[in-house]
């Protein structure tokens, strides 16, 4: 498989590496042509003979062991693809996972430092010989981006642009000298590279570009590039120099959707940042009450406390003064991201799905480990041995503010749960404002069953375990008519995670819309005679009942599965359990 031949030289290779940046940085500190660090204050000049070869030699020896490095990772990456059935190596996937976005970030890191010994001796050369200023080539062809992600440091050393061919965002990246003021929210890049573009850069930093109402509520961020022509003076001066990344964003919130935040903000964010390892800061420049709400799941991808742009201060209340920067992303990665069924929204190449399978994993499994959260047994394991644990079910009730807003609910919830406890389940509502959002993932990662109604914060199953079990309500005149999509984007999640995907939908009778007349009660002539938009907005209000033999059918499907699971892993074990061979929990 592609994780037992990769990894042990990829370990290899990152601590030869590793010895020779350290060996790189021994030599120049004690040979630097001022006498110093290369890291601190320069001293003055000595009398020296300076030999630039050896240099020379030791930073084409770095290169070429990045090379290798680049072809290791990407051998790992291709035994990855070609492993089989992702799901079917769920644990070892997200290990491997795991292990290439830290290897990415040292990867990344050591590039930096060789552009510092490069620029060394750059400056080593010039004092031997001032014609010869440029640093002889090298190939660096193996230096290539990390998916669509451009390397940090170019040859050059600055950049200024944007890819806007993403039919979803921006996608914007800024090197070189940048001043950021939080307050104001301006950004300035002072260019000394002439080949450098100058101008203005405006960016909306969030992934709904082709829904024109809702971005008008989002703040576009602006960036200036001016030089070398410039002055420095004129900008604003440099409080705090930050040596690690920003990423500039806009706040989710905008749809009151779970799934439409992991879509369009979580899902994308690690995607962008991962090789980073939380040595990034974040800005977040709209709904700062949002923010302020996932707190607990933004604090994962970050050791700094969170800007809120357009405020003097961080989100833990420290005072903010203009910052300095090397590299700033604004916008985020949309080329990897859970599909979006939303009426009006420009259709999309299908997705990899091995690979987005794969980082939706690795994405649970980043932030259950920065949350410190224990790891989780594989599902039905707690059916196995000779004292079996009943299997517990998630039952999703909505807020009642979310109630009041959505007026979307279930109406039988307490019969709901008082069934699954009869058929041996052990039933915890969530959803109703208790606890933290650190509670709800570790309970997640502990279900085995998850029962809500479309909507009602359902995008939560991405931290469920792969096999366990969601079965979704959903409302009448929502699907099964051209347009209508309600529910679909779970249904596909669940697949891309490894689920037992279950679906009940109701009928006129078991919904509210029964008691309302009008043209509600026939969805086929709503749906053909209005927008797919106006279609949903007029059944998404509603209650409906689940009917006990409709539960009962469905949760017995359910127990069925995870029993079959529990036998395999007392298979395994060479246990006998009978509590596993029957029906009965």
């Amino acid at each position: 498989m592609g994780q037992s031949q990769a990894k042990p030289p990829l370990l290899a290779m990152f601590l030869s590496l590793c010895m020779g940046v350290f060996l790189s940085g021994f030599l120049f500190s004690s040979s630097l042509p001022y006498g110093g660090s290369m890291w601190g204050a320069q001293q003055a000049p000595t009398t020296s003979i300076l030999n630039t070869k050896s240099y020379d030699e030791h930073v084409a020896n770095l290169l070429s062991g990045l090379r290798d490095l680049r072809q290791e990772m990407d051998r790992a990456e291709q035994g990855m693809a070609e492993s089989g059935d992702a799901l079917s190596n769920a644990l070892a996937t997200q290990e491997l996972e795991i292990e290439l976005h830290h290897l990415r970030g040292e990867y990344v890191r050591l590039l930096k430092t060789t552009e510092e010994l490069r620029k060394n001796l750059t400056d080593m050369r010039s004092l031997v010989n001032p014609t010869a200023l440029a640093v002889r080539d090298i190939d660096e062809s193996h230096l290539r981006p990390e998916g669509s992600m451009s390397r940090i440091v170019d040859s050059k050393g600055e950049a200024f642009f944007c890819d806007r061919s993403h039919p979803d965002g921006d996608f914007c990246l800024i090197h070189g000298d940048i001043r950021i003021d939080s307050k104001s929210s301006t950004i300035v890049m002072y260019a000394t590279k002439e080949t450098t573009p100058r101008g203005t850069l405006t960016v909306q930093p969030f992934a709904r570009k082709w829904d024109a109402e809702l971005m008008r509520a989002v703040t576009p961020v602006v960036a200036d590039a001016s030089g070398p022509d410039g002055c420095p003076q004129k900008y604003t001066p440099c409080a705090n120099m930050r040596m690690v990344p920003a990423v500039i964003f806009a706040g989710g919130g905008f749809t009151n959707s779970t799934y439409d935040d992991l879509r369009e903000v979580f899902l994308p964010l690690h995607n962008t940042i991962h090789q980073y390892d939380s040595e990034v800061v974040l800005m977040v420049t709209d709904n700062h009450n949002w923010v302020k709400q996932h707190l607990d799941v933004l604090r994962s991808f970050t050791k700094y406390p969170i800007r809120l742009l357009k405020d003097d201060r961080d989100i833990a209340g420290n005072l903010l003064q203009a910052e300095c920067y090397r590299h700033v992303i604004v916008g985020l990665r949309m080329d990897l991201t859970v599909p979006d069924h939303s009426p009006g929204r420009p259709r999309l190449d299908p997705p990899d799905e091995k690979r987005l399978s794969s980082t939706l994993l690795a994405y649970s499994q980043v932030i259950a480990r920065r949350m410190r959260l224990p790891p989780s047994q594989p599902i039905g394991e707690c059916l196995a041995g000779a004292s079996p644990q009943k299997p517990v079910l998630g039952l999703l009730v909505p807020k009642s503010e979310s109630l009041q807003r959505t007026g979307r609910g279930l109406a039988n919830a307490e019969e709901v749960g008082r069934i699954a406890r009869q058929m041996g389940f052990t039933v915890q509502a969530i959803g109703t404002g208790n606890g933290t959002y650190v509670d709800l993932v570790k309970f997640m990662r502990g279900a085995d069953v998850l029962v809500g109604m479309a909507g009602d914060e359902l995008g939560h199953l991405v931290h469920l375990r792969p096999k366990a079990v969601v079965m979704q309500i959903i409302g009448f005149g929502e699907t099964g008519f051209p347009g209508a999509t309600a529910g679909r984007e779970y249904q596909d999640l669940a697949k891309l995670l490894g689920l037992r995907y279950l679906e009940w939908v109701a009928g006129l009778e078991e919904s509210s819309i029964g008691r309302e007349p009008g043209e509600r009660q026939t969805p086929a002539k709503v749906w053909s005679g209005k927008s797919a938009a106006a279609a949903a907005a007029i059944y998404r209000r509603q209650v409906v009942t689940v009917p006990e033999d409709a539960l009962r059918s469905q949760l017995a499907e359910a127990k069925e599965h995870l029993l079959a699971l529990g036998r395999q892993h007392a298979k395994a074990r060479g246990v006998k359990d009978p509590r596993t061979r029957g029906s009965d929990l």
